[in-house]
């Protein structure tokens, strides 16, 4: 693999469209090669901006004319939403929506909904070194006896200015569980707390999901899923907090 190919395939690679052998050929390209690396890492930020920005975004009523008065022009016209994303982009970089909650993190939700598989892998150490934590077979050992399986991971490097890893386990019927990796004053609003051998969990459901949070080794862990309640979840997350 070299640059001009690793390039050409970074698109598909985070569209999920490779098949395994060549995502990981490109995936070991990027880590090794700084100036893929360097692409690579503006892409994914750029790309995962926009996708948020066009799932998330009402604009105002005035949204237009600001629009309109910062390119200075009076002309009347009607945004697409990948133009009306990638302008919100540009007047991110105006300065004009500083401090705009359009700038957090994705929820919770979107993670685990609308996040695509980067590294599709069922080899552990793999998964260890593409989200930069590590992991055993000791500490995901509940999600082997519930009959879940490691599907692969993803790493969103420097989105939103925060590091977040994704790891991905389905079961033969489909069900998806996320356990993510999330900077340590990651927010998530609207839980209850519950206490298992001296942890506090934190529960909670979003639009489309239920989840279970934790904090350990100075971030915030969390389960989620659409198929299981926060309090099965954590079932899951004990043996993982044993071995930390």
């Amino acid at each position: 693999m070299n640059c001009k190919s690793a390039e050409l395939y970074m698109n598909a690679l985070l569209d999920n469209e490779l098949p395994v052998k060549d995502s990981l050929e490109v995936i070991d390209h990027i880590e090794n090669c700084k100036s893929c690396k360097e692409k690579w890492e503006l892409n994914e930020e750029t790309r995962s901006k926009l996708k948020y920005f066009v799932s998330s975004i009402k604009a105002s009523p005035n949204f237009r004319k600001k629009i309109l008065s910062s390119f200075g022009t009076s002309k009347v016209f009607y945004l697409k939403p990948l133009l009306l994303a990638a302008s919100i982009a540009f007047l991110i970089g105006l300065g004009l929506f500083t401090n705009s909650p359009l700038t957090k993190s994705p929820t919770l939700d979107t993670l685990h909904n609308n996040t695509n598989i980067q590294l599709v892998t069922n080899d552990i150490n793999q998964i260890s070194n593409h989200i930069n934590v590590l992991l055993n077979n000791e500490k995901l050992s509940a999600f082997k006896e519930a009959k879940f399986n490691l599907e692969g991971a993803t790493k969103l490097k420097e989105s939103f200015n925060r590091n977040i890893g994704l790891v991905t386990f389905k079961n033969n019927e489909g069900q998806k569980i996320s356990l993510c990796f999330l900077p340590n004053n990651y927010n998530i609003s609207m839980c209850h707390e519950i206490e298992m051998n001296g942890v506090v969990f934190h529960c909670g459901k979003g639009e489309n999901c239920q989840f279970a949070y934790w904090k350990q080794d100075g971030k915030t862990i969390a389960l989620v899923s659409n198929n299981f309640t926060a309090e099965e979840m954590i079932y899951l997350a004990v043996p993982y907090i044993k071995e930390a």
